[in-house]
């Protein structure tokens, strides 16, 4: 049966999409519907972080690192499982945000063409942000733009590697103390995003 949406955290700055995530899962106490597995990860197994039970407290969970091989075998599994939207929560540096990126909020999204036609009305009436370009060779040359995502992981590959799947991406611009407005975005992406 087609999973209705998958979620998903990217390996990113200050971990704010595996924390998004985490809260997203606790609050709506989602059931593991299956794993991902894939020569591409490394094995490893711990706890069930999301224990609400005593016998669901000694389930095992595996891990997830993710590098091209593993991108493109996710998003084979993602089309296979026929997840109707998939939904990944990354970060990008503080730090490194151009002159434009500074106004306003942290928040950035992206949305692949399949996913754009469905929610570009309400995207614009939550008058959220679309992650800019920025030049390729800042100080130098302003004409090439270029998506940069410093510290986002595999967030910029899975973008452009799953043009045909419809997803979102959450981006947050953090430095430490900004990881809670980034949960609370994350919880709202999955809400929004979700069919």
């Amino acid at each position: 049966c087609p999973i209705p949406a998958g979620s998903t955290p990217a390996v990113s700055v200050g971990n704010v999409g595996q924390l998004a995530v985490d809260l997203v899962i606790s609050t709506l106490r989602m059931p593991k519907v299956g794993y991902f597995y894939t020569d591409c990860l490394v094995p490893m197994v711990g706890n069930n972080p999301y224990a609400t039970t005593k016998e669901n407290s000694v389930e095992l969970s595996i891990n997830a690192e993710g590098y091209r091989p593993f991108c493109q075998t996710l998003l084979s599994w993602v089309e296979s499982s026929k997840c109707a939207r998939v939904i990944l929560l990354s970060s990008s540096h503080a730090y490194q945000r151009d002159d434009e990126q500074l106004l306003g909020t942290p928040l950035r999204y992206l949305l692949t063409p399949a996913l754009k036609k469905a929610a570009e009305g309400h995207i614009q009436e939550l008058k959220w942000k679309e992650m800019e370009k920025v030049a390729a060779y800042p100080g130098i040359s302003d004409t090439e733009k270029v998506l940069h995502i410093p510290g986002g992981g595999i967030t910029k590959l899975l973008f452009i590697e799953s043009k045909c799947i419809s997803s979102a991406k959450g981006i947050c611009f953090v430095s430490a103390r900004w990881k809670i407005s980034f949960g609370v975005f994350g919880f709202s992406c999955v809400v929004f995003f979700s069919p």
